[in-house]
C-alpha cells in the first residue's frame, strides 16, 4: 500500500492553498488571492481580491470573526478563458485579468456554494447548487454559468419540499456525466447523475442517510463516497458502475465533508462536528487504495463553539500532480490557519 508523508508548509501559514497546477499554487489570505511559484512556494503576484466594506476587512483580521462571517474563499477555479470564477461567503462572480471583481447575473438568492462542490464538464461550462440552511424547505435551483457570459441560468430547481439543499455536484470525466449530492433528511438525500444538464435525471440512489454525501470520487470502473450522516454511523462506499450495486468498505469515525483523488488514491477527510453518529472530538483523514481503507492522519477539534465552524480539513482544487496535495485546517488545535502538503513517499 502506498505511503504518503504529511507536513506543515511553514512558509505558507495563515494562508489557504485554493487552485493546485502543475505549474503554479494560488493561494487566498483572508479575501485576496495571490499566485505562487510551485517549486519555491515564493509569492509572484497579487492576483486580485474580492471586494468588501472596509469594516468587515478590518473585522476578518481576527481568525475566530473570520470564522463566524464565512469570510473565506469556498471555490477559486481557473477557467479555460482564464478568468478565475470565485465563491467567497455568500457571493459568486469572476476574478478578470485585470484584478477587478465582477459579480455575475442570475442568482435568485444569497446562498453558499461548499467547498470545491463545482463541477466543469468538458466543455467548460461549471455547475452549481444552493447550499443554505433552508429550514422551511423552498425551492432549490442548479445553476450554469459557460464562460465569457455575463450570468449565470438556472438548468433545474427543486420543488417545494423536496430537498433542504445541495451539497455539491461533480463531473464525471469517465462517463461525461454529471453526479448531484442532495441533502438532509430520509428522501432528500439524493444520489443523482445526468448525461444532459439537468435536462434528464436518473436517482442512483436515496431514502436515507446512507444515500447522504457532500462530495464523491471517480475511477474508471467504481464511484466512491463516505458518509455524512448526523445519526447512522458513518461508512465509505463503492458503486460499481456496471450494476450499481454498493459495497461498504469501512465505517469510520464521523461524517465527511470533502474528499480527493490523487491517482488511484482517495482521501477523505472526516469533520469534526460533534454530532450524534461522532463518537470522538477528533478530525481525520482516512485514504483507501486498491479497496483498502487506512486512517492517516488525526487532529483535535479546539475548544471553540461549533458556530465558528466545526473543525475541518480543506483540500486544495484543481488538477495538481498525483503524487502530492495541500490542505489547510479550520477549527481544529493547533493547526488552524496552518497549511500541510500532503506527499506520496
Amino acid at each position: 500500500m502506498p505511503n504518503w508523508e504529511i507536513s506543515e508548509i511553514e512558509s505558507l501559514k495563515g494562508f489557504s492553498v485554493e487552485w493546485d497546477n502543475p505549474e503554479y499554487l494560488i493561494i487566498a489570505k483572508r479575501n485576496i488571492l495571490y499566485e505562487v511559484n510551485r517549486n519555491n512556494l515564493k509569492i509572484k503576484k497579487k492576483i486580485g481580491n474580492f471586494p468588501l466594506p472596509f469594516w468587515k476587512k478590518i473585522l476578518i483580521r481576527s481568525v475566530l470573526i473570520q470564522r463566524f462571517f464565512r469570510g473565506f474563499f469556498y471555490n477559486v477555479i481557473v477557467l479555460q478563458n482564464k478568468d478565475i470564477f470565485v465563491t467567497f461567503g455568500k457571493s459568486i462572480g469572476l476574478i478578470k485579468s485585470n484584478g477587478k471583481f465582477k459579480k455575475l447575473s442570475g442568482i435568485k438568492k444569497p446562498f453558499r456554494v461548499l467547498r470545491n462542490s463545482i463541477a466543469e464538464d468538458k466543455d467548460g461550462n461549471i455547475y452549481f447548487g444552493e447550499y443554505s440552511s433552508n429550514k422551511n424547505r423552498k425551492t432549490v435551483s442548479i445553476y450554469k454559468y459557460s464562460p465569457g457570459k455575463e450570468s449565470i441560468e438556472i438548468r433545474h430547481t427543486f420543488n417545494n419540499n423536496q430537498i433542504r439543499h445541495i451539497h455539491g455536484i461533480y463531473y464525471d470525466k469517465y462517463s461525461h456525466s454529471l453526479w448531484c449530492l442532495t441533502g438532509d433528511v430520509k428522501d432528500e438525500c439524493k444520489i443523482i447523475q445526468t448525461f444532459d444538464g439537468f435536462e434528464t435525471m436518473k436517482v442512483i440512489g436515496s431514502g436515507d442517510e446512507t444515500w447522504r454525501a457532500v462530495s464523491i470520487l471517480f475511477a474508471k470502473d467504481a464511484v466512491y463516497y463516505a458518509m455524512d450522516a448526523e445519526f447512522q454511523k458513518n461508512k465509505i462506499f463503492m458503486i460499481n458502475r456496471s450494476n450499481f450495486k454498493r459495497t461498504e468498505l469501512t465505517e469510520i469515525d464521523g461524517p465527511v465533508y470533502y474528499s480527493i483523488k490523487k491517482g488511484d488514491d482517495l482521501f477523505f477527510q472526516v469533520t469534526a462536528e460533534l454530532c450524534p453518529s461522532q463518537t470522538d472530538k477528533n478530525a481525520s483523514l482516512w485514504k483507501i487504495s486498491n479497496n483498502v481503507a487506512k486512517k492517516i492522519w488525526t487532529k483535535q477539534v479546539d475548544s471553540y463553539p461549533q458556530i465558528l465552524m466545526p473543525g475541518t480539513i480543506n483540500f486544495s482544487n484543481g488538477a495538481g500532480e498525483d503524487d502530492e496535495s495541500f490542505f489547510h485546517c479550520i477549527g481544529l488545535l493547533d493547526c488552524t490557519s496552518k497549511t500541510f502538503k500532503m506527499k506520496r513517499i
